[in-house]
């Protein structure tokens, strides 16, 4: 997640890495910055526990009237379910490892994609996270909902 931050810095996107047990500190930093015009959209992306962090800050933000524009989750390990502030999810996951999918919750009308990377020999659960085709495909989901709104 280092390197994929890394990458979004040089295309002059902020991004932040941090521990999933953060995610209520960065959640609440994001719905001040939000209410406060600092930012003006929000994408959150998270490996493993950090997936399934980043769907509950998706929920947090949602009790404070804050729209996500992208979720992206890496090989979730918990069920979790896109809540209704969310625009668009985006779901990378092992369908034969730990990996899990992500479901809708009854008030989630976004987009939502599960892929399953199976077919790809060469990641696993932990390498899938420092994938070419992930950062890839994660740096155009971001530029792309640079767009949305987070009020």
């Amino acid at each position: 997640m280092d390197q994929l931050a890394s990458e979004l810095r040089q295309q002059g996107i902020e991004a932040v890495v941090a521990n999933h047990t953060l995610s209520g500190v960065y959640a609440n930093e994001a719905i001040k910055d939000c209410k406060s015009g600092q930012i003006a959209s929000i994408a959150i992306v998270g490996h493993s526990l950090g997936a399934s962090a980043g769907i509950g800050m998706a929920d947090q933000l949602a009790q404070s009237g804050v729209k996500v524009a992208l979720v992206v989750t890496v090989d979730p390990v918990t069920p979790t379910a896109a809540p209704g502030n969310v625009k668009t999810v985006k779901n990378f996951y092992f369908s034969d490892g730990v990996g899990k999918t992500v479901q809708r919750s009854n008030d989630f009308h976004g987009s939502l994609q599960n892929i399953d990377m199976k077919a790809d020999p060469s990641a696993g659960h932990v390498s899938l996270a420092n994938s070419v085709r992930l950062h890839r495909e994660v740096l155009q989901y971001v530029r792309a909902a640079a767009g949305s709104r987070c009020q």
